[in-house]
């Protein structure tokens, strides 16, 4: 009995107390969320992933994230870089990275996060 008392006790502190700061917590997540968009220029709506062999032993990974900005009512690619070593990339990767050009391995990462889950 003395549990339940102090369990009702408890949420009828917190009510008034969420009740008190109510417009406070209204305007902090308002205020959240305007920093978010700002930081955030819009919603990821595709990624494409590429390989480059730079060197002979080193491998580049291109991510592009594509994302529609509102405020300037176009499209972004943002990319992102890393250089891999080639012990880090697979042998069915490697075979296509052999030209030194950028090549589309988006379709093979998929079926490995896929193999992976």
């Amino acid at each position: 009995m003395l549990p339940l008392l102090l369990i009702a006790g408890g949420l009828l502190v917190t009510g008034g107390i969420i009740a008190a700061f109510w417009d406070d917590i209204c305007k902090w997540i308002e205020k959240a969320a305007r920093a978010v968009k700002k930081i955030v220029s819009g919603i990821v709506h595709g990624v494409k992933v590429y390989i480059k062999k730079v060197a002979s032993d080193i491998y580049q990974e291109l991510s592009k994230f594509y994302s529609f900005n509102e405020n300037k009512d176009q499209w972004e690619e943002t990319i992102v870089s890393k250089k891999v070593s080639s012990n880090d990339v697979p042998d069915d990767i490697k075979k296509l990275a052999t030209s030194g050009r950028e090549q589309d391995i988006s379709d093979q990462f998929k079926e490995k996060l896929v193999l992976a889950n």
